[in-house]
């Protein structure tokens, strides 16, 4: 569930340059960019289908598989760190030390048990919809500490502030309201159906929106953490050793010795695929494709890992597809396009160093 290192970098600042040196060495580099994103975004899907499975039967309990999946997540990453990054790393001083403590209560402990939690409870089309709010979150906060600005006079404004009101809507509509089936398997469902108010899949979908502002606070920290310690491999290395010390000692003083124990093959899969294969697309990929195309690469993909969820969860999990989840997935998925679209005009015209014009210049002047 490492949602939060796909936008290694968030919303932030000004997109990196394609380093090229012709034309088509810069078209290489980008089909391989929208490659990578694609690659990740299957892996994601493929992850939340494998652990819905494994967490919605209750084979293993959520906060174990979290520890399982850390522990297996620091073996790939450390090593990775260490070769990767080991001639570069800055000494580890006591703020960065704090910021490292801070990634891994937010990224690791909170946003990811979070997440895993509401994809135990919820559809894993209404999970998949609800994370498109990490973005949102990112930008949010962004702006609320000063680091993003919002100009609701320009244009790119007008677009910022209408995509957030479109992925508001999407989500009061996944959440609160049920319409008529718009797709129904060809065999029964065992997971459940979204409905009116704190249903399961109602009380899963927020505890992922709560696991995706986590997420998004752990974004905005990579910012200034980058800054002292530029190693991203590092960063989440030591993130993921705090976070898993943090869910085992909560493991340890919860979980009874009996649930520890995993046996079935489907969820030692899960837990496989999700510390091995997806933190290792996640990081590698996803800091890959963030320095090479910048961070909005990563968050206009973000509704194609929603169709993909959606979709697979019809296959293979059998669950029926609602109208309301699909007006809710069409206006969030708008609302964060319409984002996108407008950090990527701020980008255009921070290069360029030129202002737009006032959308409401004439209303301005009463």
């Amino acid at each position: 569930m490492e949602l939060g290192d796909s936008l290694a970098v968030p919303l932030i600042g000004k997109a990196p340059v394609l380093a090229a040196s012709g034309k088509e060495k810069a078209a290489t580099n980008l089909l391989l960019v929208h490659l990578a994103t694609i690659s990740t975004d299957v892996a994601f899907t493929v992850s939340t289908i494998l652990v819905k499975r494994s967490v919605s039967d209750q084979h293993v309990n959520t906060v174990v598989f979290s520890v399982y999946r850390d522990v297996l997540a620091c073996l790939f990453l450390v090593p990775l760190a260490y070769f990767l990054e080991r001639k570069t790393q800055p000494p580890v001083t006591w703020k960065i030390a704090g910021f490292f403590v801070a990634c891994a209560f937010t990224g690791v402990f909170a946003g990811q048990l979070l997440c895993l939690m509401g994809l135990s409870l919820a559809i894993p089309a209404d999970y998949a919809l609800t994370t498109t709010l990490i973005p949102m979150f990112v930008f949010g906060i962004a702006m609320t500490f000063g680091t993003e600005s919002l100009e609701w006079r320009r244009k790119d404004g007008w677009f910022k502030i209408f995509g957030f009101a479109l992925s508001a809507l999407g989500m009061i509509s996944i959440y609160c309201f049920k319409g008529p089936p718009a797709l129904r398997p060809l065999r029964g469902s065992n997971l459940g159906n979204p409905s009116l108010g704190l249903s399961p899949n109602g009380e899963g979908v927020l505890l992922t929106a709560l696991g995706a502002l986590s997420l998004g606070i752990y974004a905005n920290m990579k910012v200034p953490l980058l800054r002292l310690y530029p190693c991203p491999f590092s960063i989440g290395a030591y993130a993921y050793i705090i976070g898993a010390i943090m869910l085992g000692t909560t493991a340890l003083l919860t979980i009874p010795p009996s649930e520890w124990i995993v046996t079935e093959p489907y969820d030692i899969l899960a837990i496989l695929y999700q510390g091995s294969i997806l933190s290792t697309l996640t990081m590698g990929l996803g800091t890959w494709t963030t320095q090479k195309a910048g961070p909005l690469i990563n968050a206009s993909y973000f509704p194609l890992q929603t169709v993909l969820t959606t979709f697979a969860s019809y296959l293979f999990l059998s669950n029926t597809i609602f109208v309301n989840q699909i007006i809710g997935g069409l206006l969030a998925i708008s609302g964060l396009w319409s984002l996108t679209y407008g950090k990527l005009i701020t980008a255009k015209l921070d290069s360029m160093n030129q202002d737009v014009p006032p959308l409401l210049a004439e209303s301005s002047k009463v």
